[in-house]
């Protein structure tokens, strides 16, 4: 949009102690943006790890059963 080029020319035209200012207010919006894309990109992760975690727990419990299963056969044939 307009915006950043309106900024800057109202940048241009004020007096040094309004564009110090709204330099340090850019910055910090700048800060800001980084950050929440962090915590957006550790979430995403954590999202990961959660879905790993889920198919791994479902693989243990597919071998707990087949073991369960294994040795109700061993004991069968052992009778």
């Amino acid at each position: 949009t307009c915006r950043p080029i309106i900024r800057r020319l109202l940048m241009a035209s004020s007096d040094a102690d309004i564009q110090a200012e709204m330099e340090m207010e850019d910055d910090f919006m700048e800060e800001l943006q980084d950050r929440e894309r962090l915590i957006m990109e550790k979430d995403k992760a954590l999202v990961e790890k959660d879905k790993t975690i889920e198919e791994k727990d479902k693989a243990l419990e597919e071998k707990d059963k087949l073991i369960k299963e294994l040795k109700e056969q061993l004991a069968k044939s052992q009778i």
